[in-house]
């Protein structure tokens, strides 16, 4: 029984060292480069010096050698299969071509026994565009396309060999490198360091300052700053991109929580907000939208800065000013360009000055039945007082300016006061925000409903806090 085994071994062994090996290794490449996404709808041709495989098995008559590509590039024009046996790297011919691939992103040849080459194991077999020039120490290069519109990542090929159309265990698998790598050309990043607090104040407090513009107007200085560059890993040759600088336009979507009340102008500059303008929108409502030429087709950061202009008579509503960035082609219609980013907070605007709001404001004919309001100044400097009035039939609010508080002193604003100004008739109820110019713990408020009868009733304030639209009874 024994002696049975070992013939059957001796057997089985001999069997399989009569058929093929299978063997793997992986497609060699060299020359494959970085592309820049293209925006402008033009087809590159993408040239890799050599695309080489080492065979495992000798080539029967009739092998299949085929080729596949992953990602965004494509086969196109003519294409050689070159070889050399084991022991000669020197070969000019061909040992198959195809001058019209059947696919896109695969190609398959036939091997063509050559009697000028033993395609043995160890051989190595290559690709080429040019049958006088097959060979890869000699201008051996590789033609591929890269489509217009093609996704950022990586164009990778592979292969494996068949000995006959059909069979579907390769006899050799040559594993995938890459041929290009499409990155975008311009990078764009926000810098959020720079997602400071406003000051309320009109000088420094946290990290920032709204500067006098003269004698009415208050810039947002310094905000939001957007930095774009040219990706150096970006080829400069024939590989390199049509996206040109001024070819497209990065466009900046902008929205306010607080309908943009107050504000002048939106607009972003080449540097400080004082500097060459390259986008404005004045009087903005809604969703603002802002666009200006791409950076300059250089490797140095380009810096942008959003700017806020707004009327410095007016008092200042907390708020979050939201924007997003994309882009977008000078010519043509649904080109892929480089992503943006979504909708984010930019800046958040919060007081450092006091304000409260008071909801259960009146209109009394006289200061008998009447609500009056006092708030203490223990601040060093005059504050300016401002009152935003908020009817109660739901019409917009209005804002207006109202005596300012010495330092050390009170001062008292009457609800019937206030809803003349207004134009409120009589009787009727309304809220009211204050802003005054003092920052917040040196301000105290009180407010009381005046009436003929019975004393008057304390009514409470309601504090602005650090968070835009948060609130705190004082």
């Amino acid at each position: 029984m024994k002696q049975v085994k070992l013939i059957v071994s001796v057997f089985l062994l001999v069997g399989l060292m009569a058929m093929p090996a299978f063997a793997s290794g992986n497609v060699a490449v060299v020359g494959a480069s970085n592309i820049a996404h293209e925006i402008l709808g033009i087809d590159r041709g993408v040239n890799v010096a050599s695309v080489k495989m080492d065979l495992g098995n000798t080539l029967p008559a009739g092998a299949l050698i085929n080729m596949s590509l992953t990602g965004s590039a494509i086969f196109t024009g003519s294409y050689y299969l070159c070889a050399s046996n084991a022991t000669s790297e020197a070969y000019n011919g061909p040992i198959s071509n195809l001058t019209a691939p059947s696919s896109n992103s695969s190609l398959s040849f036939v091997y063509l026994v050559n009697t000028r080459v033993n395609v043995t194991g160890g051989s190595n077999i290559w690709l080429s565009s040019n049958a006088t020039t097959c060979d890869p120490t000699a201008n051996g290069w590789v033609a591929f396309k890269q489509p217009a519109g093609s996704a950022v990542g990586v164009s990778s090929v592979a292969g494996n060999v068949q000995w006959a159309a059909g069979e579907t265990v390769p006899r050799d698998t040559f594993g995938a490198n890459n041929v290009s790598t499409v990155v975008n050309e311009f990078g764009t990043s926000l810098s959020v360091n720079d997602l400071v607090y406003i000051d309320y104040l009109a000088g420094p407090s946290n990290g920032t300052t709204i500067v006098p513009q003269g004698s009415t107007n208050l810039i947002a200085m310094s905000l939001s700053k957007i930095t774009q560059v040219r990706n150096t890993s970006v080829g400069t040759g024939a590989n390199s991109t049509y996206g040109q600088a001024g070819a497209f336009n990065q466009v900046l979507t902008l929205s306010d929580s607080a309908g943009w009340a107050g504000v002048n102008r939106v607009y972003i500059t080449a540097g400080t907000c004082a500097e060459t303008v390259l986008a404005t929108q004045s009087t903005p409502s809604g969703n603002v939208t802002l666009s200006y030429r791409n950076a300059a087709n250089s490797t140095t950061p380009v810096t942008t800065t959003l700017c806020v202009q707004i009327q410095g008579t007016n008092a200042l509503s907390s708020r979050t000013i939201s924007g997003s960035y994309s882009y977008a082609t000078l010519i043509g219609s649904g080109l892929l360009v480089p992503a943006g980013s979504g909708m984010a907070a930019w800046q958040l605007w919060t007081p450092n000055g006091y304000q409260a709001l008071n909801p259960y404001m009146y209109m009394g004919a006289d200061q008998t039945v009447d609500v009056f309001n006092r708030f203490y100044n223990n601040y060093a400097t005059t504050a300016r007082v401002f009152v935003e009035v908020f009817p109660s039939d739901g019409s917009p609010s209005t804002t207006y300016t109202l005596a300012s508080i010495l330092p050390n002193e009170a001062g008292t604003y009457w609800g019937s006061d206030i809803g003349a100004l207004a134009g409120l008739t009589v009787g009727t109820s309304y809220a009211a925000r204050f802003s005054i110019t003092a920052p917040q713990d040196k301000v105290n408020g009180v407010s009381f409903y005046k009436r003929t009868s019975n004393g008057d009733r304390q009514l409470p304030l309601y504090k602005a806090t650090g968070n835009p639209g948060t609130y705190l009874v004082e």
